[in-house]
């Protein structure tokens, strides 16, 4: 008997999990959005700084591509392979 009651459990367990992950997943996807968004005017900045200081425009794309790597989502994903 205790193990139909297991049984009969579990549905409601996946039940309960399944508006938990999406919601999770929701707050992820727009966090990272938030966080591309952010990333990418705070590179333009940066790249237009370093320019009115006088780095020449290739240097400065460079230095700005190494600014803004922290921000992409592969240094993210292998953290979870």
């Amino acid at each position: 008997m205790n193990k139909e009651n297991e049984k009969m459990d579990v549905p409601k367990m996946v039940g309960t999990f399944i508006p938990f992950f999406t919601k999770f997943g929701f707050k992820f996807i727009k966090s990272f959005l938030a966080l591309k968004i952010r990333s990418k005017k705070a590179g333009k900045t940066f790249k237009n700084e370093l320019i009115d200081q006088g780095i020449s425009k290739e240097q400065a794309e460079e230095l700005t591509k190494m600014y803004l790597r922290p921000s992409q989502i592969k240094n993210y994903t292998s953290v979870f392979r």
